[in-house]
């Protein structure tokens, strides 16, 4: 199938293309880092009759996932080409029967290398929090930094300071950011720590890393990690004046939070409307 008539039948074709160029842009995606992918919640009929390439072993078995799809970014590409070019860049996927494996319906054969935690994470998503599909993966520099300070190998520590440096991160994310602590990159431990922490989280920082998060669309995925890597840009240019950060109050915090009628779940931390 063309590409032309592919976008036509699959609108987050443009978006994903959209979001690799500001994640190009923003110098988040050196060479081939950072990864994306999205669920697609309605498949039209031509997309399920493409002809499938040959079956690829999932780095972990999920049958809840068999006979859904996928946009992903391919093993080894790089945002900077995305922009330009999807199909030689990002693959169409199904995962096939029993969610030990998938095929690629257009585009790529396979998929990036971190794909133990994309799979475990829309296995969650899938099953817990239905109404979230996307997942970004990137590098913002100022938040990975931040993970080298060993003031902040804590979460509580890192959050403390990350949302008093303006408003909107606790607008947008009530319940803070996650931490998942140094795992080998692709591996499937890493995986399934990120999909435990995102049961509560919308994004979370993998240590020394990166950034991931989920939304119910690629461009809201993106907001919340705009939002935060602000934050931490706000952090540092404080600090490096020489001065550290009052930051907000709880009473400021509180007050906006009550104005803005922004409530979470004490247990889940997860805000009502964000749940799935």
């Amino acid at each position: 199938m063309r590409e032309a008539e592919l976008r036509n039948l699959v609108p987050e074709l443009d978006e994903f293309q959209h979001i690799a160029y500001w994640l190009a842009h923003r110098g988040w995606s050196e060479a081939n880092g950072g990864n994306v992918s999205v669920r697609l919640v309605n498949v039209p009929d031509e997309v399920r009759a493409l002809p499938a390439g040959p079956p690829v072993t999932m780095p972990l078995v999920f049958p809840a996932l068999a006979d859904t799809y996928y946009l992903v970014t391919g093993t080894g590409k790089r945002m900077r080409d995305i922009m330009h070019a999807l199909e030689p860049n990002i693959g169409l996927i199904r995962i096939l029967p029993g969610g030990r494996t998938y095929a690629s319906l257009w585009g790529v054969a396979r998929v990036t290398s971190e794909f133990a935690a994309h799979s475990a994470i829309h296995h969650m998503l899938l099953t817990e929090r239905p109404g979230f599909t996307a997942i970004v993966h990137t590098h913002p520099v100022t938040l990975v930094a931040l993970t080298h300070v060993p003031a902040f190998a804590d979460a509580d520590a890192l959050n403390d300071v990350l949302f008093r440096m303006q408003h909107e991160t606790r607008i947008f994310l009530p319940e803070r950011l996650g931490l998942v602590p140094y795992q080998v990159p692709g591996s499937i431990e890493l995986g399934l720590a990120s999909a435990e922490a995102l049961r509560t989280h919308k994004i979370i920082t993998w240590d020394k890393h990166g950034i991931v998060a989920i939304g119910r669309t690629l461009s809201q995925a993106l907001d919340w990690i705009e939002v935060l890597e602000k934050a931490a840009a706000i952090y540092w240019t404080v600090t490096q004046s020489g001065v550290q950060p009052r930051g907000l109050t709880d009473a400021q915090i509180q007050a906006t939070l009550d104005f803005w009628g922004v409530s979470y779940d004490a247990v889940t931390h997860v805000p009502p409307d964000q749940r799935g």
